[in-house]
């Protein structure tokens, strides 16, 4: 049963990877929509690996806002969002952004740590290659991203990438931090 979930989940994926390539490039221009407070729910705590070999976990980042997003590095359009991810940590992470990134890749870990030296990525990259996080986020597609408030609740989820460090994003990032 577990397997057969895997296959549908790789193919649902796999569907959002071809969608991504065929709707083009990184969205400039996706709105962030809010979740209202009343509809508001806790994030899911989750402890994974990270590349150094230590586990992290999203309570370790409480009071602080968090971009919580889930990718591979098979995944077309994840792997298109990631620099402006890395310009948006590194603009706001002074004021309290953390971002956190949980590739749901299987195997070796090599494969996750050689695209984030090949894109000089420099935030929190987690491993997910059993899809704890993923099933206890309801992910579906990739990449899709959460973010989370300060008192640890999602405000956010958005399905597809984006780009992070457009002045639209960046004027949302900037009313939550």
């Amino acid at each position: 049963m577990r397997t057969r979930v895997r296959i549908t989940l790789r193919l649902l994926l796999l569907h959002a990877a071809i969608l991504g390539l065929l709707n083009g490039v990184v969205a400039d221009e996706v709105a962030i929509k809010i979740i209202p407070v009343s509809e508001r729910r806790p994030a899911p705590d989750v402890i994974l690996e990270n590349l150094q070999g230590t586990n992290s976990s999203l309570t370790e980042h409480k009071h602080k806002l968090v971009l919580l997003n889930f990718w591979a590095t098979w995944c077309i359009p994840c792997r298109q969002e990631m620099p402006s991810m890395e310009a948006l940590w590194q603009k706001y992470r002074a004021q309290g952004l953390v971002v956190m990134a949980v590739s749901i890749d299987e195997g070796p870990h090599q494969r996750v740590a050689l695209f984030q030296q090949k894109l000089k990525l420099s935030f929190l990259i987690l491993l997910d290659p059993n899809d704890k996080a993923g099933s206890a986020y309801e992910v579906s597609g990739l990449p899709t991203s959460y973010l989370i408030d300060r008192q640890g609740n999602i405000i956010s989820r958005i399905v597809g990438s984006l780009n992070w460090s457009s002045p639209a994003t960046e004027r949302v990032i900037e009313e939550l931090l």
